[in-house]
């Protein structure tokens, strides 16, 4: 026969007041596993991926959208992307040439602007989305990314991130620079600032190739080690290695060996030489099968006299 007694605690050990719900900024940090899939160095490779990623869609979506305003066999100068990365610390900043995000109120928020919907509310984003049936607006559907995290887990996992957008305005015909910032995942606020979260800092009034204007978005980010870890998932150990790097290294690599558009992407990691990768070269042996095509892909260009 049960106890009663031992009923009686075992049920009073479990009531609702055992149940928690937790949502947004909260549910990430306490349990960041669950969105960035680990909390060690692949989780902070995750966090980089994730906003490399969306560098890489929209600007190849740039470049698709200038050949058909020039042609296909217009002269293209190369978009580039700027990543740096310290290894030893987490600190991550990417920087791309693609469109800025508007800067208008968001849609599904209309108390913040659209810029700050991206890095605050999860699910968040553009991807394969068109504004409607005829308008092709959207992202296309060759872009790259997964996205399955979002640039808000992003924020939530981040001690700081600070985001510069740079976006071209039809009304004034200038680009204006805008900047927001984040502390653990909750908005640094001002007085002094639009909607009291958003920073001006001016115009910009530099080009970039295909004489168009620099416009596009930086982004800078530092894992918090306090629901992150820095440590090498292989060795279970804090210590100087280069997991971190090799990894995003060789994201970008296999990346851009599948672009035939011309992009670049500048890797800069802490203490070491910039290096840089170029998609047309990289494209080349893409598809080509090792010891057949690639041997013959090496030798037809190579001069028949010298050769000889």
């Amino acid at each position: 026969m049960a106890d009663k007694n031992l009923d009686k605690l075992l049920s009073e050990t479990y009531t609702r007041e055992s149940i928690g719900s937790y949502s947004g900024l909260k549910a990430v940090r306490k349990d960041p596993s669950r969105y960035i899939t680990q909390t060690d160095k692949e989780g902070i490779y995750n966090m980089v991926i994730e906003i490399l990623d969306n560098s890489l869609d929209e600007t190849l979506d740039v470049i698709e959208r200038i050949k058909g305003q020039l042609g296909e066999n217009a002269e293209i100068e190369p978009l580039e992307i700027s990543v740096y990365l310290n290894s030893k610390t987490g600190d991550c900043v990417i920087s791309d040439q693609g469109r800025g995000v508007p800067m208008e109120m968001s849609k599904d928020y209309p108390d913040i602007t659209t810029l700050n919907s991206l890095f605050e509310k999860d699910n968040t984003g553009g991807k394969g989305q068109k504004l409607d049936d005829s308008d092709n607006q959207g992202y296309s559907s060759k872009t790259m990314g997964v996205h399955g995290a979002g640039a808000f887990v992003v924020t939530a996992c981040s001690e700081y991130l600070i985001v510069e957008n740079r976006r071209f305005s039809p009304e004034t015909g200038k680009i204006g620079i805008y900047r927001i910032e984040y502390q653990k995942g909750e908005p640094v606020e001002s007085d002094e600032w639009e909607l009291g979260r958003v920073q001006y800092l001016g115009e910009e009034q530099r080009t970039i190739g295909n004489s168009r204007g620099y416009t596009g978005l930086t982004v800078k980010f530092k894992p918090d080690l306090e629901v992150m870890s820095l440590y090498n998932p292989n060795t279970r150990e804090i210590e100087e290695d280069y997991y971190l790097v090799d990894k995003v290294r060789t994201r970008i690599i296999e990346t851009l060996h599948t672009v035939e558009d011309p992009l670049v992407v500048h890797f800069q990691v802490e203490g070491k030489p910039l290096q840089s990768y170029d998609s047309r070269t990289l494209s080349i042996t893409h598809g080509l099968e090792e010891g057949v095509d690639f041997i013959k892909h090496e030798m037809e260009p190579v001069d028949t006299e010298m050769l000889q």
